[in-house]
Order: C-alpha cells, then structure tokens, then sequence
C-alpha cells in the first residue's frame, strides 16, 4: 500500500509539472505576441487560381506569430476543388453574386474592420515582425508601401493612363523612385480608405488593377527597400499549369480593361494591343442621333474606331486615286485636317464630296450609286445611303464605321445636293470656285485633296476661327455633364 501511495504521488507531481510547463508555455507565447495581437490590421489574399495554389501553407506561415490577425481570401467562386482555412479567424470571400444572399456579402470591404490592410500574393511569406513595418508606414506620408518580395526590385514602370481617349500605355524605368507600376510580384500595405475611392477596389488580375486606379486617383507609391516578404513557394512551374494560367490572366485582362474602358494598350516593350471593336465586331458606339454616346461619358471617339475610320478613309483615297476621280474632304473632317491632319478626336464618321456628273466616269461607282451593293476585295461594304442620296463605305459588313460620299453639282455658280443633313449645322450650299483648283492636306496618315483657301471655306461653315477653338457638336446638349 505503501509502494501505491508513492507512485500515486509521483504521478500526481508529474501531472502538476506538465500543467506548469504548459502554462510556461502558454504565458511564453502570448507574451511575445503582446505587441502583435492588436494590429489594427487586415492581410488579404487577392487572388489565386484554384488549380494550382498554395493558399493554406501561405496562412500556416502566419498564424504562428499572428494568430488574431483577420485572413481573407478572395475567390470569384467557390474555390474547387473545394479546400479549409486553417486558423480561427481567416475566411474566404466570394465575389460572385449570389440571389440567395445580401448583395454586401460578396463585398470585401463588408469583411475589413481594420485601418491597415496588408495585400500579399499567394506564395508569399512574411520574414520580419509586421510591427516594425506598420510603425513605419504610421510614420511616413505615403499613401501606399510597395514592399518587393525577396529582392529589391531594379526596375518598373512608368504609366500614362487616359480614359478620355481609352488608352493604357507603360513605359519602362530603370530607376525604380516614382513608379506607377512593378513588374515583378510584390505586397502593398495601405490605409483602407487609400482605396474607397477605386470604383472597383478588388478587380482581377488585382495588382494591375491596383496601380491602374491608383494612377487614375492620383495614389503615389512608396517603394519600401527592406524586405520584409519572401517566396515561400514558386507556383505554376509545370508548363501545362504555366500556360493555363497565363491563358486566364489574359481573360482576367480582356475583362479588367473592359470594366475600366480601356481599349487600346502599349506595353513597356512597345507592344499595341486592341481591345476593342475590329472588323467581325461591331462598332463601339450606337447609331448617332445628335451628340455620339461617347462625349456624354466624357471620352473622346475609342481609338479602335479611330482606326478604323483612318483604314477606311485611306482606302477610299487609294481606289479613287487609282481610278483618278476627284473627290475633296468635307465638314467636320475637313475641319480635322486643317487643324489635327487627322480626323477630329470625337469625330464618328469621314464626310467627302465628289462631282454628281463624274460617277458615270466610274463604273464601280455608278453601280452603287444605282443601288447595288458591293463589297471590295479587302471587305470594304460600298453602299447607297437609306438616309439620302449620298453613297457609304463601311468598313466591313458587321462593323459600320464609315465614309460618307456626297455627290454635288453646280447651280449658278454655287455647289449644292439633293440630301441636307439637319443635324448638321455646317451642311450648306457654298461657292463654285473652292473646288475648282484642289489643294492636299494630311489626314488620316495620308495626303488628301481639299477645297482651295480651305480656312476660308471652313470659316464660311463653322464660323470665325473655327480651326482655332475647337468645339463639340451640339454643346449646349453636354452642358449638364
């Protein structure tokens, strides 16, 4: 009995030095989290592709030392397959919306309640205590800390972003003060109200979309030079995984640009890309009754258009060339001409007069002027006009940009048609004698033949100094915008 005692004892001991050791522990661990646990402060994971990720080791390699800070993770869908969080207080946000559901739920912002968020690329790992880094964010005026991840970045990139004319261009700088753009991964640490004003705070892919708005916003970034966030994992290095991500980071892009209206791209290596209408689409904007749709959004004519339009023109001017028919700009883009040699920025068509009596001089001519529809070898729609006597070439059969040819004849010495324009202010009668003796002005990246004294001719059309100060059609129509 004696012996059971004892034993009954030394157990008891050993069970109360294991409680102590744990309690040891326990008061070890939370007392060098002390100044951790209440960072005012969110980390987000953007984005990652559910098919090849390492989202769980990404937060395991938090929780550790920050086992209170909020985790999110956003998904467009319900990731699949389909995987757990680890740690009590991360969570997935799903962006997709979802009839079941308040629409707030699908909204990230609705998830951070903190000041500072911290965005980090799935992969990634945080080396240095998030203390010292936050203290020093506190202490700067910058709005945005871009920190690199594993090495300091040598190089990024400038941005010119346009929305009036839907263009994105990047240029490349080897000094890495004032960038607008990184091209290799990093994090960003800014305050949540830095991004209240993005009009889509969380668009994918998310860091190009980030410096996007934040260009368009007038948010500088800082370019944090200490490291503070390593590569825990390289993802997508198999060649199959490779390609199927770079394929959805290019839809995520065709998406992203079309959400911000940008249409026309040039990237750091000089490279355009177009991501908008082409001839198997159709044209950007609806049929324009007054004022083009655009100009009540505050753009300019889409550049995809513009293009368009100059292809068009130009062809135009080839075939009339090669068949030695005269023709001669008109209105708004004779306008243009004289005063961009192109055509006008928010300009939605090319207008050009040619001589009544010398389409039967063209045989191809005379037949549409008769009502026979062509469409040339290039996939040019040569058509006469169901609004007038007027003929109009389209540039394709799906896309209707368009010149407008209107055939005039001389009556008493001045020049005149059977088809007026009404919302056309400029569409008049005019004097004989401009077109007699043509002259040539750029236009549309081509020489093209003008009325003579071409200034005077506009001036008798759009009025006193009209090439001087240029003015929207209709602006009284625009006033409230």
């Amino acid at each position: 009995r004696a012996v059971m005692n004892t034993t009954r004892i030394k157990k008891s001991y050993l069970f109360i030095f294991c409680i102590c050791l744990i309690t040891l522990w326990f008061v070890f661990f939370y007392s060098n989290q002390k100044k951790t646990e209440y960072l005012d402060l969110t980390i987000v994971i953007p984005e990652f592709e559910h098919f090849d990720h390492n989202v769980v080791e990404t937060i395991n390699s938090i929780i550790p030392f920050y086992p209170d800070l909020k985790i999110l993770v956003i998904s467009s869908t319900v990731p699949y397959p389909y995987f757990k969080l680890p740690g009590y207080n991360s969570q997935f946000v799903i962006r997709k919306k979802d009839p079941r559901k308040a629409g707030y739920l699908s909204d990230p912002f609705y998830y951070i309640n903190t000041k500072y968020m911290l965005v980090i690329p799935d992969g990634s790992r945080i080396d240095i205590g998030l203390n010292e880094l936050l203290e020093k964010f506190k202490q700067q005026s910058k709005k945005v800390f871009v920190l690199p991840i594993s090495t300091v970045l040598s190089s990024c990139n400038l941005m010119e972003v346009d929305l009036k004319k839907w263009t994105l261009k990047y240029f490349e700088k080897k000094k890495v003060e004032s960038c607008d753009s990184f091209n290799r991964q990093v994090a960003l640490l800014f305050e949540r109200s830095a991004i209240s004003n993005f009009s889509d705070p969380f668009l994918l892919p998310f860091f190009e979309s980030f410096f996007i708005q934040a260009k368009v916003n007038g948010l500088k970034l800082h370019l944090e030079n200490t490291v503070y966030i390593s590569v825990g994992k390289i993802l997508h290095t198999d060649s199959h995984l490779n390609s199927k991500h770079l394929q959805h980071v290019q839809t995520l892009k065709s998406n992203l640009y079309k959400n911000l209206g940008i249409k026309y791209s040039l990237n750091p290596n000089g490279i355009e890309a177009w991501h908008g209408c082409t001839k198997k689409t159709q044209r950007c904007f609806p049929t324009v009754i007054d004022v083009p749709e655009y100009l009540h959004e505050k753009r300019w004519t889409p550049p995809c258009c513009l293009d368009a339009l100059r292809k068009t023109a130009r062809h135009v001017f080839l075939i009339f060339e090669q068949a030695n028919f005269k023709y001669w700009l008109e209105g708004g883009s004779l306008l243009g001409a004289a005063r961009y040699s192109d055509i006008i920025p928010w300009d939605y068509d090319v207008d050009i007069g040619i001589f009544m009596d010398q389409i039967k001089e063209f045989p191809m001519l005379s037949k549409v002027w008769k009502g026979q529809r062509y469409i040339d070898h290039d996939g040019f729609v040569w058509e006469r006009a169901e609004e007038g006597e007027f003929i109009r070439v389209q540039y394709s059969e799906m896309n209707h940009l368009h010149v407008d040819i209107y055939p005039f004849y001389e009556r008493n010495n001045v020049m005149t048609k059977n088809t007026w324009m009404k919302n056309h202010r400029q569409d008049m009668e005019f004097p004989s004698h401009y077109v007699k003796n043509l002259e040539q002005l750029r236009f549309a990246g081509a020489l093209a033949w003008v009325p003579n004294h071409y200034k005077e001719f506009l001036e008798l059309k759009f009025g006193k100094n009209c090439i001087e100060n240029p003015q929207y059609p209709f602006p009284e129509k625009l006033e409230h915008f």
